[in-house]
């Protein structure tokens, strides 16, 4: 062979050995960053919100030797208890060395590391190919988490509240899946044929026959005791409904079926409990959820921010607080403000306080209303706007019984704003999922589901 061809061998054998280590260093800096790998089988959750999230043996060493908490709600993490135990056993961060038994090149990484190069299958020694030799404890640290460690439970399920679609990662198939879109937060079923549920886990249920009895005095009312009733019964026969729940909104039921509010007596009394009251007032008669609450000395008291309604399709009421507002602007004096003179105000307020209240034999809350301007003190609504709130509470009886006929239909932890904001796609597709007479007559009983 000629020195041009010996030297031309030579070179391009140097060559290609230079690529070959620049490619290792490369190829090894991806796996340093997690760049390309597979995702190790290590789940962890948190203990507040229920987010659930997936990370290397390293990350999740970091996460709990620093402590850290929960990216969204600060709370605290839940690790399976297979990597905690480990963890306890054993340091991950300690160093171990490994190399290839062809070209002797060896290394230094931590245990973690070491793990996570051995689930992501990348074994293989980046100059020659060869099967690299690892340590014993990696692989015995990966089969003790891999025997104990949960399986994750990944899927989508149809939102109940707004029939979005909604992925979930599951440690615990009792943990909490979340709507990225409306907030709702729900449970997958205890059976595939039953209908996703809002209810504890820790529910005690009691039978079908039992929901039968306790339902009867709503049986033969309007069409929302009728679907009360029946989703109870549904929910019951997947064991998803507790006494407590069903004494409640049945009371609740029958205080508003006794309740016949008239429209010329200016009478602000709704028979509903206090903590029902201040959960369902702004969304029903003010169509908002938009408001603030606050716990007064022997009453709440809601506030409305009325300009930061505006660009909302808000009720009549807001609209007409609007205008009474308005007077303020035409010096008429039935607004007293601190100002000299009249301007537009920066922000209007209207106040709903919410009182503990008796009428007759019933029992429930009284609504009184005043308006603020800026920083001025409350001033009390003019009598045209209680005549208002009268007439809206008179129309809106019906709203407050498909409340309590949608608490029945999805469970108690979808109380208040949750089942308020359930779109008619989503209470068509809870009825379905029932089934039985429910999925019979959806498109009949829809109407009476209706919060508006």
């Amino acid at each position: 062979m000629s020195s041009y061809k010996k030297d031309h061998v030579l070179f391009c054998e140097y060559y290609l050995n230079i690529v070959d280590l620049i490619t290792s260093q490369y190829y090894f800096s991806l796996i340093k960053k997690g760049v390309g790998m597979a995702i190790s089988n290590v789940e962890y959750s948190c203990n507040e919100c229920q987010r659930s999230y997936v990370g290397t043996i390293e990350k999740v060493t970091e996460l709990m030797q620093q402590k850290r908490k929960c990216q969204m709600c600060a709370g605290g993490l839940k690790f399976p208890p297979a990597v905690q135990e480990n963890f306890d056993e054993v340091n991950p961060s300690e160093n171990f060395e490994y190399g290839c038994p062809k070209c002797h090149r060896s290394f230094t990484r931590p245990l973690g590391q070491i793990m996570d190069l051995i689930q992501a299958n990348r074994t293989g020694c980046q100059i020659c190919g060869t099967e690299l030799k690892f340590p014993e404890e990696a692989f015995q640290q990966i089969e003790k988490i891999s025997s104990k460690g949960p399986q994750v439970q990944r899927g989508n399920v149809d939102c109940p509240i707004c029939a979005r679609k909604c992925e979930y990662e599951l440690l615990d198939p009792n943990d909490k899946i979340s709507c990225r879109w409306c907030g709702a937060n729900f449970r997958l079923p205890l059976e595939s044929s039953a209908p996703l549920r809002f209810s504890s886990p820790e529910i005690q249920s009691i039978s079908v026959e039992e929901i039968d009895q306790l339902t009867y005095s709503i049986s033969s009312s309007d069409a929302a005791g009728t679907i009360t009733r029946q989703a109870f019964l549904a929910r019951g026969a997947h064991g998803d409904v507790e006494e407590a729940e069903v004494r409640d909104v049945v009371s609740s039921m029958v205080s508003l079926l006794d309740w016949h509010p008239r429209s010329t007596n200016n009478s602000t009394f709704i028979p509903l409990t206090m903590e029902e009251a201040v959960k369902l007032v702004a969304p029903v008669l003010f169509q908002t959820n938009l408001f603030h609450l606050y716990r007064r000395e022997g009453y709440q008291e809601i506030v409305i921010n009325i300009d930061e309604q505006s660009k909302f399709d808000t009720s009549m009421l807001l609209v007409n607080a609007v205008g009474f507002v308005s007077i303020l602007a035409t010096g008429s004096g039935v607004f007293q403000t601190k100002k000299e003179e009249p301007e537009a105000p920066q922000q209007t307020f209207l106040r709903v306080a919410i009182f503990p209240y008796s009428q007759g034999s019933m029992t429930g809350v009284a609504l009184d209303l005043s308006i603020q301007i800026d920083d001025n003190p409350p001033q009390k609504a003019p009598e045209e706007l209680f005549n208002q709130l009268a007439q809206s509470i008179f129309e809106k009886r019906s709203a407050f019984l498909a409340y309590y006929a949608l608490l029945a239909l999805y469970g108690p932890g979808a109380n208040g704003s949750v089942v308020a904001n359930a779109n008619k796609t989503a209470i068509r597709n809870r009825l379905q999922a029932m089934g039985g007479v429910l999925a019979a007559r959806a498109d009949d009983w829809l109407p009476f589901l209706r919060m508006e």
